[in-house]
This record gives structure tokens, sequence and C-alpha cells, in this order.
């Protein structure tokens, strides 16, 4: 109990009390030579019950998983493992792939527990933001459209080996430069994360109408926001590279491997191919 009123009538100041209280902390700290512990290390695990020691399970477990792992697709491969959905949030109104979360079925927890429990990769640690994690694994969006670019270099060569020599000499018109076709996502190069704020090229409600009807990994969370997993942000982001690709009659976003360089591979080994020589 506290009495703010001195002796003389006046209300004591307690203005900015905790940066006070802080500040005497840490000078206290280093005049006796005592220990701050810092971030999660400070936390007696052992003694942690019910939500909070599911938390820093699955702290644990994302880490693990996110240390052994090399692509995308590794990484939710390492999470199933552990029985955690890995989800990502985006907008279907800006087309901003906006944050990350992790879910732990409710089978895999305690019977006491009778929901799945989600936690954003910022609730879990600083280290699991969206941000974060694809410094190791890679923007989504770049991996997208570099995999894309190899599948119209593949329609490009396939139209180049089924056209005449009187063809072929329009394929720099049929085939266009891929980086200017696509300037939004060819800049994704330059930043190792997704822009929140996306590009405003969002698809037609018809497209996000038949995904929910067809994919196990999207659920609607309101305001424009949906959860997907990998499997159908690769369906969200491949759409618009289509009918580039189709134009050589081929190239699906079933072929997106993630990172995963068994899962597409490009079927000439060189970029630097000669077109427009000509077929006689």
């Amino acid at each position: 109990m506290v009495n703010r009123v001195n002796f003389k009538g006046k209300c004591t100041k307690d203005s900015h009390e905790k940066d006070k209280n802080i500040k005497v902390c840490k000078e206290l700290t280093e005049q006796y030579g005592l220990y701050i512990a810092r971030g999660k290390e400070a936390i007696k695990e052992r003694r942690l019950r019910s939500l909070d020691a599911i938390r820093y399970q699955m702290l644990h477990q994302v880490r693990e998983s996110l240390q052994v792992s090399r692509s995308w697709k590794e990484f939710e491969n390492e999470l199933s493992k552990a029985g955690i959905r890995l989800r990502f949030r985006y907008n279907t109104k800006t087309n901003g792939i906006e944050g990350i979360s992790f879910t732990l079925a409710k089978e895999n927890i305690s019977s006491k527990i009778k929901h799945d429990i989600s936690y954003s990769g910022k609730q879990l640690d600083s280290s699991l933001t969206l941000a974060c994690i694809c410094k190791k694994l890679g923007n989504p969006i770049a991996i997208v459209h570099e995999q894309a670019r190899d599948m119209y270099d593949d329609a490009r060569q396939e139209w180049y080996d089924t056209h005449n020599a009187y063809e072929v000499r329009d394929i720099d018109r049929v085939f266009s430069d891929f980086d200017l076709r696509f300037p939004w996502q060819a800049q994704a190069r330059m930043y190792d994360a997704p822009q929140m704020c996306g590009n405003e090229q969002t698809l037609g409600q018809d497209f996000f109408d038949e995904l929910y009807q067809v994919a196990d990994d999207v659920s609607d969370i309101g305001k424009g926001a949906i959860q997907v997993g990998l499997t159908s942000l690769g369906a969200i982001l491949f759409p618009p590279y289509q009918p580039a690709i189709s134009a050589g009659g081929g190239g699906t976003s079933s072929k997106l491997g993630w990172g995963d360089d068994d899962k597409y591979k490009k079927k000439y080994s060189s970029r630097s191919r000669s077109f427009g020589r000509g077929r006689r």
C-alpha cells in the first residue's frame, strides 16, 4: 500500500513510472552484478501449463522444422510430422500476403483441449515472422515467378519447334520479355519477403468460390482475408501466368515445386538457347 499524498498535502507525481522503474532496475542490476535473462530463456518452461505450455512446444517444433528445411515444401512436410499446419494470411482485396501462422491439431493435444490451437509466427517468436522465414526459404512470389519463367521458356521452345521458319520470325511478339509482362512479380526478386500491400490485381470472386469448394487448406477469416496452405497459395499466385504459358500449349500450377528441385525441372539445360534460326 502506498500513500501518494505526502506530509505537505501534495500528491506525488507518478508520470512515466514504468520508464523510471526500468531505469532503476537496470542500475541495480549493474551495481550488484546481476544477470538479465534475454528473450525466451527467461521462461521456466517446466512450470508452464495449458496454452502457455502448448505455445512453447510449438515454438520448438517450428524452429526445429525450419532449421532442417531448405525449401517451403520441406518446411511444410517437417511441420506435418509434428502435427502442425502451415498457413499464410492472404488478402483477397489487395493480393497481398500479410503473414504466416501455425496450427496444432487438437488430436495432437491433451484431451482437455477441444479445438485446434493457432499462433501467428510473431506470437511464437520474433524470429518466426513471415519476413524472417522468407530470408531462409525465399519470397513465395519470387519463387512462383521463377518457376513460371521456366515454364514460359519451355512453352516458347515448344512453339518454336512446332512452327515453320517463316512463322518463327514472330516469336518475340508471341513470347515477349517475361519480366516486362509481369513487372510486379519480377520486382519480388528485390525483396526478401512479399510486400504486404500487394498490387491490387486481384482475382475474381468466382475464382475464390471455386477454390473454397476444391481445396481443403483454405478458410475465410473475414475482412477480405483468408488463410491458405502452400498448395492453394500456388493456385492463387499462378493464374496471371497461365495465358502466357498456354501460348505454347502447356504449363500448369500443379508443376509448382516451391523450391523442390525434383518437382519441376526444365526440359532444356540452358536459357541461352538461340531462337529464330528457322527449321527446314
